[in-house]
């Protein structure tokens, strides 16, 4: 028995495979380790190179489930635990896996993360925005892949190791904007096909959807799935309706409604106490996009009131996406000295 197995679902994946698996040979070659790669219908080269890492390419007839394809690989895993990543995924470094399995520390977990970096194209360059993805976990009995996109290994039990290892994922590194919305199209068949079958609804899909139809440009369909969600999480306190509030202010405030958009702000603000029992990392992007908002509006009062709040917030919360809102909101205050007389505004 091998003590971790390292898989990962593949098509079509040339353009970033051979680097993504270059990256984790280090863990290959220095933990007692397999690699199981599960092909769903490559045509490019993707099959032969995977085949210079592992013996073990298995072939599997796609069925539009990304969760089936996974099982297929954890079906034929000897390892005592499971570690599973993308083919756009590359590793900066594996030290802290690696680090993990050979100290023996794994033996005090029943699960573990690293860092997802993922990497996304703007006019003005390259962003990123960093999560701790849960992406091992020991094989119980019971371990299995859940949803057939955006899918979940389940069980993911405590105690739980963050690994400080970063991946820079390029799956929404979209080099044209028809390969964004080919992607987006792909997610939102899947998603909507699995809203309408599944009975207990996990929230999260709302976001998906949302995210799956902006990506297609439809806003008509990713406002009614924001809606919808709002209205679902609402109703079962979820607090997934943190995100649903940030995605619909944001897109409201960037579309110059900046009614509208205060209204949304104003209502996660009003959430229950039963779903925001405590501050949360989205507090601050919503006082930083009423406060753009109300300055946009003129009401510069009200709007130093928000952005003070705002930057109470960052002065003590390191994260890339505060740092983002910063460089948006100074960006925004210095069109407006540029363009118009605005009344200074000291936060």
């Amino acid at each position: 028995m091998a003590t971790v197995t390292l898989c990962m679902i593949v098509k079509n994946e040339e353009k970033y495979l051979e680097r993504c698996l270059s990256a984790i040979k280090p863990v290959l070659d220095k933990v007692d380790s397999e690699l199981i790669i599960t092909d769903t219908g490559s045509t490019d080269r993707t099959v032969e190179i995977a085949e210079k890492f592992t013996d073990k390419v298995i072939h599997f007839e796609w069925i539009n489930d990304f969760a089936a394809a996974r099982n297929t690989a954890l079906d034929n895993a000897k390892g005592e635990w499971f570690m599973f990543l993308d083919a756009d995924e590359i590793f900066l470094s594996c030290d802290g896996i690696i680090s993990f399995f050979n100290s023996g520390e794994y033996k005090n977990y029943n699960a573990a993360s690293y860092i997802i970096r993922n990497l996304s194209k703007t006019e003005n360059g390259t962003n990123y925005s960093d999560i701790f993805s849960p992406r091992l976990v020991k094989i119980f009995p019971e371990t299995k892949f859940e949803n057939a996109i955006h899918e979940v290994l389940s069980p993911f039990k405590p105690p739980y190791k963050n690994i400080s290892d970063i991946a820079e994922h390029y799956g929404y590194f979209f080099e044209t904007e028809e390969e964004k919305i080919i992607k987006s199209k792909r997610n939102a068949d899947l998603l909507t096909k699995r809203l309408s079958s599944e009975y207990n609804l996990d929230p999260v899909i709302f976001v998906q959807l949302f995210e799956a139809f902006h990506g297609m440009n439809d806003m008509d369909k990713a406002f009614f799935y924001l809606d919808e969600g709002i209205e679902y999480c609402k109703k079962n306190n979820s607090i997934v309706l943190a995100a649903l509030y940030f995605h619909k202010a944001s897109i409201l405030q960037s579309a110059k409604k900046f009614y509208e958009a205060i209204k949304v702000c104003d209502e996660y603000f009003e959430m229950s106490s039963l779903i925001r029992p405590y501050p949360l990392n989205t507090d601050a992007e919503i006082h930083a996009i009423k406060g753009v908002s109300l300055y946009d509006l003129k009401k510069y009062d009200e709007s130093k009131e928000s952005l003070e709040s705002f930057f109470n917030i960052a002065n003590s919360c390191v994260s890339f996406s505060i740092f983002l809102f910063c460089v948006f909101i100074l960006n925004r205050l210095l069109q407006f000295y540029r363009s118009e007389a605005a009344p200074p505004l000291i936060v």
